[in-house]
């Protein structure tokens, strides 16, 4: 009889478990991808100090409404199929595919564009966007063009590449937006974002582009192309979409009912909030679902070590954003200047739920080992109404903060649910086998 790892019996550790799998190969790509996408989310945050003195808060609103639009049009473009380059069962299949969704990216690119249009009636938040459609084009198709290119380099596990384009591409998107705002110009923040994607993708993907004008390919049926992954539109779509929807809701609602201003308070305030904890979140929800199904499979116990994983994280950020919440609105202030001290106030409204969230993100895989995806996209969308109202609530009181402070709190108690039912699952997890999870594609 083998004595099981010292890691098991020890409990969790992250630094030895971290020691532990870069041993393994698959394990060091993992590492160098979490890697160099904390330090692609860490740039941005390092050069915000200066960006809010170059930049006003209206513009730092504008550039919110502009990124969360691209967000959800990325995902309109792609249809998800991206997700189906790495599930292909040949390579040739696989090819295919990206043939036909680059193709697909650049029509409903055009088509998006042009019916964009009808977003600039007045009132509509998005009516903001009008003096800078110039820039959605390019960005919508690169940032498509990235993300099909990205699961293209996985599946051929170019995946050094992989984390020098998002690392180019974060330097790009800092240097165009600081040379941008040292010249005056108002829409910098767009330039550099699309400057970014646009150089990153021809920089480090473009070799990507002899398989779109390969002839054979062209002679392929669409319809024959993307049947084997019709599952993708009809299920990873949808759930993908409401949750970017959720995302950017406040964006949109702070635009629509305060003004492009709050928004650009709120964008300041969700990036110095959030960025550290999705650096830490990201990293650890990529080891601990590698470690989680290991521990299953070898029928180990899931429910124990997910009680040790909260335990860690509770004291971890619960003392972290004790602090942020008490100090942010001074530190704003000094860091980020006078005019941002609104954002701090923000930050202090904002930490219960953006605490809460870093607390469970490590677990959200729980859905996806227990083959809950639809129990999980149902509750996404409770998630996304039950925000919406507590910002349209907020409305109600005529202190700007309220706004926040509603969507802080239900948030807070949405997700302490969502944790609550992670556990649950891990305890079922811990009573029967695996449930094996098979991709309909």
């Amino acid at each position: 009889m083998h004595s099981p790892p010292k890691a098991v019996c020890d409990g969790f550790k992250p630094m030895n478990f971290i020691r532990q799998l870069r041993e393994r190969p698959f394990a060091q790509h993992l590492l160098t991808l979490t890697s160099a996408t904390a330090l692609a989310q860490l740039i941005p945050l390092l050069i915000s100090p200066l960006l809010t003195r170059l930049y006003s808060p209206e513009d730092m609103g504008l550039f919110g409404l502009f990124t969360s639009t691209l967000s959800i049009l990325c995902i309109l473009l792609t249809l998800r199929l991206e997700l189906g380059l790495v599930s292909a069962q040949r390579m040739t299949i696989g090819i295919r595919l990206y043939h036909k969704v680059f193709v697909q990216v650049c029509i409903l690119s055009l088509v998006f564009f042009a019916c964009s249009f009808v977003l600039t009636f007045e009132g509509l938040p998005l009516e903001s966007l009008a003096d800078s459609y110039y820039w959605l084009l390019p960005a919508m198709a690169f940032i498509a063009f990235t993300t099909l290119s990205q699961q293209l380099y996985n599946r051929q596990k170019y995946r050094n590449a992989m984390a020098v384009a998002q690392i180019i591409r974060a330097l790009l998107i800092a240097a165009v937006s600081i040379v941008a705002g040292l010249a005056g110009l108002s829409s910098g923040l767009l330039m550099g974002y699309t400057a970014g994607f646009v150089l990153s993708w021809w920089l480090v993907y473009r070799r990507s582009l002899r398989w779109v004008f390969n002839k054979t390919l062209w002679k392929t049926s669409y319809a024959q192309s993307i049947k084997p992954f019709k599952a993708l539109p009809l299920y990873q779509m949808p759930h993908a979409l409401v949750n970017t929807l959720h995302l950017s809701l406040p964006v949109y609602l702070f635009t629509l009912w305060e003004s492009l201003a709050f928004s650009g308070h709120y964008a300041l305030a969700y990036r110095v909030a959030v960025a550290p904890t999705v650096i830490i979140s990201s990293v650890l929800y990529q080891l601990l679902y590698a470690r989680f199904a290991e521990y299953q499979r070898q029928g180990k116990p899931v429910f124990a070590e997910s009680i040790k994983v909260i335990k860690w994280l509770i004291l971890f950020f619960g003392v972290a954003y004790s602090v942020l919440a008490l100090i942010s609105p001074d530190v704003f202030a000094v860091v980020f200047g006078a005019q941002w001290e609104t954002a701090g106030w923000i930050t202090t409204c904002l930490a219960p739920w953006v605490c809460i969230r870093a607390i469970a993100g490590p677990l959200a895989f729980m859905p996806l080992l227990a083959n809950k995806q639809r129990a999980a996209f149902l509750i996404e969308c409770g998630y996304f109404l039950a925000a919406f109202l507590a910002i349209y609530l907020g409305t109600l009181h005529p202190n700007s903060y309220a706004k926040v402070i509603a969507l802080s709190l239900v948030s807070a108690v949405f997700v302490c649910g969502q944790l609550f039912w992670y556990l649950v699952l891990a305890y079922r997890l811990t009573k029967q086998p695996l449930v094996q999870q098979q991709v309909a594609v």
